[in-house]
């Protein structure tokens, strides 16, 4: 099951952070159990068709038909949709430069990204409309949220509450434009998206007091979504100017990423590493 997620992945240039893959894992998984069982999952006619019309839909249909013979099994239309739901509302991450490249971008999306950036920008009194990293961060993610949404798909944030004491103007901030956004685009965008979308605008917020003089390369290996990848990030660098964080990956992209760049002089990482040669920490 693990190798054949990783397949779809590189089949269709998609970047889910480690958190999401291993929930598309445990949800395949949970699915076999549940057809052996005898006890597949119930999906509305409505949704069916709706997901059916998506290309996503195809690309997992087809994962799961290679699976049918290595566990004796026939996936039923109904898991696929459920599949697909979950690889829509998952978290992704993309190298630089590959934003945007699978075309699943929501239609709303270009809307909301500009208008809290803006509004952000005016109440916080910082322009960030030219922060690259800002707004691909922000398209990635609200992407992904913008999909939930659609599909009604929960989400949880157990960082939720140590993120409104760190930095509760920010958060409120944040949770106004929000609650602007819901109100114009008829959405229902959360408090524990606004807790994740304050650590976007508070890692931008540290870039601008940013050292240019670098001197040793570095990555982050980190589980958990862009965000809180990118204040990682944003905190190293301000805290030890003489290190360039050159791009922020998953665990499972370690070892591709290190064969292609051989310049890496460190690694951190927010989880534990084995077998690596290059000097590295944990965080």
């Amino acid at each position: 099951v693990k190798s054949e997620i990783r397949s779809l992945q590189k089949r269709h240039s998609l970047y889910f952070t480690d958190e999401t893959f291993e929930n598309l894992l445990l949800h395949t998984l949970l699915m076999i159990r549940r057809i052996k069982m005898k006890q597949p999952i119930t999906i509305s006619p409505e949704e069916i068709d709706a997901v059916k019309k998506k290309k996503e839909f195809q690309w997992t249909f087809a994962c799961l038909k290679r699976l049918e013979a290595v566990f004796a099994i026939r996936f039923p239309e109904e898991e696929a949709v459920y599949l697909t739901l979950h690889i829509l509302g998952g978290k992704v991450r993309y190298p630089f430069g590959k934003e945007g490249e699978n075309g699943l971008e929501n239609p709303l999306l270009p809307k909301v990204v500009e208008y809290l950036i803006r509004r952000v920008s005016e109440l916080k009194m910082m322009d960030f409309r030219e922060d690259r990293v800002l707004i691909n961060g922000l398209k990635i993610h609200l992407n992904t949220v913008l999909n939930r949404l659609s599909y009604d798909l929960s989400v949880s944030n157990p960082m939720l509450n140590d993120i409104k004491k760190m930095y509760p103007y920010l958060f409120h901030i944040v949770i106004d434009v929000l609650e602007d956004i819901n109100q114009t685009f008829s959405l229902s965008i959360p408090e524990e998206e606004a807790a994740y979308l304050t650590l976007h605008f508070q890692a931008a917020i540290e870039r601008f007091s940013y050292g240019k003089d670098k001197h040793k390369k570095a990555i982050i290996v980190c589980h958990m979504g862009i965000g809180m990848s990118q204040l990682l990030r944003t905190k190293i660098e301000r805290k030890f100017y003489q290190i360039a964080v050159m791009d922020c990956i998953a665990k499972a992209d370690l070892a591709d990423y290190t064969a292609r760049h051989e310049d890496i002089d460190l690694v951190i990482s927010t989880v534990s590493l084995e077998d690596l040669s290059i000097p590295h920490i944990v965080v």
